[in-house]
């Protein structure tokens, strides 16, 4: 019986591996390495480090929340792409962008697809090369949400670095104004202990303290101190951020002593939209 030899098939995936570069080295990507840039669009949710707020979560603004991310070429209009992604991945990436500088437009939904902002976020992002990356992070501001937050605020004194008893000179009652846009807000600390409007006094307290159910937002902290003879010799006013729910950082503010030097740095802006350019 005669025998034949069967010639082994070798797969298409396996056989390019025999291809050779010019040197003669295996080519490891006959059909070309180059790949479309990753251009990455990356989001936060009221940002405001300088305030001591790092930003919100998806989920304080319930659940189900989606980004709709849109990407536009800003010398032509049609050249765009969107995505719909879930709140927390906390990125879109767009493949292979047409090089140039793109608009980005973010809008979170709701989880029925209906915007929680007034409009989107927006901010500029240059398309990333060829085998390359490029990214923006976009920060959906307080001013664009249209439904009312509320969150809690958390807070905690010292005085020169100490507690009430141990300042310089020690400090025995303590006035509060919490306001926003310069209008004093009447709420109450945690279980009635005492009005942030400016208008009730009250023992020093070195232990953290808290507000339930404050309007989210920037607000100013203004902080008077005074010793046992009703001297003010703490003064000092802190501009800060309440951040939508209950899991918002502690903000310690620190009144620097009566004889500190005043700071070189001009006064702060009025904060927040209303202030004007």
């Amino acid at each position: 019986m005669t025998m034949f030899k069967m010639n082994p098939v070798i797969p298409l995936a396996l056989a390019s591996l025999s291809l050779s570069c010019s040197d003669g080295t295996p080519n490891p990507c006959p059909n070309g390495c180059d790949v479309g840039g990753a251009t990455v669009v990356k989001y936060t949710l009221n940002a405001y480090p300088e305030l001591g707020f790092d930003s919100d979560t998806c989920n304080d603004f319930g659940t189900g929340v989606q980004m709709h991310v849109v990407v536009t070429k800003t010398d032509d209009a049609t050249v765009t792409s969107t995505q719909d992604i879930d709140c927390g991945n906390g990125q879109a990436t767009f493949s292979a962008l047409a090089q140039g500088t793109y608009n980005v437009e973010i809008t979170p939904m709701d989880a029925g697809g209906n915007p929680l902002t007034s409009g989107p976020a927006k901010g500029t992002v240059p398309a990333a090369p060829l085998n390359g990356r490029s990214e923006v992070t976009v920060n959906v501001t307080y001013d664009l949400w249209t439904n009312s937050y509320t969150g809690k605020y958390l807070f905690q004194l010292t005085w020169g670095g100490q507690p009430c008893a141990t300042a310089t000179p020690p400090i025995t009652t303590q006035l509060l104004t919490l306001s926003r846009m310069g209008t004093p807000l009447a709420v109450m600390t945690h279980n009635g202990m005492q009005n942030v409007n400016g208008t009730d006094p009250k023992a020093c307290e070195s232990a953290f303290d808290y507000i339930d159910n404050l309007p989210f937002g920037p607000i100013t902290l203004a902080v008077v101190g005074k010793d046992v003879g009703n001297v003010v010799r703490y003064q000092k006013s802190f501009d800060s951020f309440v951040g939508v729910g209950t899991f918002n950082p502690t903000l310690a503010y620190d009144l620097p002593p009566p004889d500190a030097p005043p700071p070189d740095a001009a006064p702060d802006a009025p904060y927040g939209p209303e202030a004007g350019p």
